[in-house]
């Protein structure tokens, strides 16, 4: 029904109470949102994390935008957007950290420093060469996972991932050892 109206017509409208406005401007906007953060982030683990921060952003720059400001609608929250990703982007969180449960493993480096432990999970993956220097050297050695990945010549991506999977299969590995 409004998907031959323009921006400042659908943003009148929603200030008006219009829903199906809101919901044309949402659904026109949300394909930007997706392809801007699949460009930005191409691994998936936080994509939809992030595409709802977006969809939040678009929500809150739909109720503060004014056409006085001389700026286009799209402009003002491409702006907003790419701001408020590359700070999100920016966090810890999203460079590679993974928390383990921390209900479960209160003290996670005393159980890494439990030879015990750590010559299991080891035989665990004793196969598996890059599980390996993970393990040794950026859990046991704290090196960041970018700096192996420049050292190795190996993908970041390919390599958080493999870290993320690690940290699935000991938190398995370390709960039936201490059940």
């Amino acid at each position: 029904m409004y998907s031959n109206y323009n921006d400042y017509e659908l943003i009148y409208l929603i200030n008006e109470g219009s829903l199906g406005a809101f919901k044309t401007l949402f659904k026109k906007y949300d394909h930007l949102i997706l392809a801007t953060i699949s460009e930005s982030y191409p691994y998936g683990d936080k994509l939809y994390d992030l595409a709802q921060e977006g969809r939040m952003i678009l929500y809150n720059c739909v109720k503060r935008y004014k056409p006085e400001m001389g700026v286009t609608f799209y402009s003002f929250f491409y702006i907003c957007f790419k701001r408020k990703l590359g700070k999100e982007l920016e966090k810890e969180y999203y460079k590679g950290f993974i928390p383990f449960n921390e209900n479960l493993y209160s003290n996670l480096e005393s159980d890494l420093n439990n030879e015990i432990i750590v010559t299991y999970i080891k035989n665990y993956y004793r196969d598996d060469e890059i599980a390996l220097m993970i393990i040794e050297e950026h859990l046991l050695g704290n090196e960041s996972i970018q700096k192996l990945a420049i050292r190795y010549g190996i993908n970041y991506y390919e390599l958080y991932r493999k870290k993320a999977s690690i940290i699935r299969s000991m938190k398995k590995v370390l709960t039936n050892l201490m059940v």
